[in-house]
């Protein structure tokens, strides 16, 4: 539980707290806390047999949301290109692969 708690605090910069309202800095650790939550299952769905697998949140904050794409945006759908030389090219493929054939909700 201890290392969850470091890895909201550090990895996702939750323990800003730089508003004088409570209730200010009350939200602002809520969206913080669904962050959490939201990449934490990302990781357990989407990463499974990846080498982020079992990686930090701040690990896979770094080397899979912080890498440089190209976005194009078309009528009716949205392109995202990797660079081919990206170190996680084979997670991010993999990930956007598993996101494509999700059923629709």
């Amino acid at each position: 539980m201890e290392q969850m708690i470091s890895e909201l605090k550090n990895g996702l910069k939750a323990d800003r707290m730089s508003c004088n309202k409570f209730t200010a800095n009350q939200f602002r650790l809520y969206l913080h806390c669904a962050a959490y939550v939201i990449l934490h299952s990302f990781q357990a769905d989407m990463l499974a047999g990846t080498e982020l697998e079992c990686s930090t949140i701040t690990t896979m904050r770094e080397k899979l949301l912080l890498s440089a794409v190209s976005i194009d945006e078309k009528k009716t759908c949205i392109r995202i290109r990797f660079s081919q030389k990206a170190p996680m090219h084979p997670e991010m493929v993999s990930v956007l692969t598993r996101l494509r054939h999700l059923p629709p909700s």
